[in-house]
């Protein structure tokens, strides 16, 4: 063997050959693309668990806003919310937000929670000679992916 072919075996040796660099290259990729879907799953219900968290947190507020209303109407002398209408069906409200602002926005955007609310009379038994409690119901929902959540809160206020 010439000192030449030796010179030359040895420096084929130092580097990776083209089929080496593809077949190491595809082995890569198949297995990006194995983990690929489970990387998009984590961010979906990644998103999912945002909005069910600021959902269940607009519902809280909901219900505190309606039992700490200032009205003086609608507070006792210890604070606590009073029906005092004469109707024993009660009153439905709602209103539609925006799941990624936070903001008052209408039902047609993608991310709109719905939260209702509803403020019944409790009549008493014996009934009492002060105004009657109230049954505060809260619930919202929105739709995230083709599936709907909803929650409700329920509060007794009053004497």
């Amino acid at each position: 063997m010439k000192l030449t072919d030796i010179i030359r075996s040895e420096n084929r040796q130092r580097g990776y050959t083209l089929l080496e660099v593809i077949v190491a290259t595809s082995i890569i990729a198949g297995v990006m693309l194995a983990i690929l879907p489970l990387v998009v799953q984590s961010f979906s219900v990644d998103k999912q668990t945002a909005y069910r968290v600021k959902a269940q947190a607009l519902t809280a507020q909901k219900l505190d806003d309606i039992v700490s209303l200032s009205s003086v109407s609608n507070i006792d002398s210890n604070g606590n919310l009073v029906c005092d209408w004469t109707s024993s069906s009660g009153v439905y409200y709602s209103d539609v937000t925006d799941l990624e602002t936070g903001q008052p926005t209408t039902p047609n955007v993608v991310t709109a929670l719905t939260r209702t609310w509803y403020i019944q009379q409790i009549h008493p038994t014996p009934p009492a000679t002060p105004p009657d409690l109230c049954l505060v119901t809260v619930t919202t929902s929105f739709s995230y992916q083709g599936q709907t959540r909803s929650f409700t809160l329920v509060s007794e206020r009053g004497r």
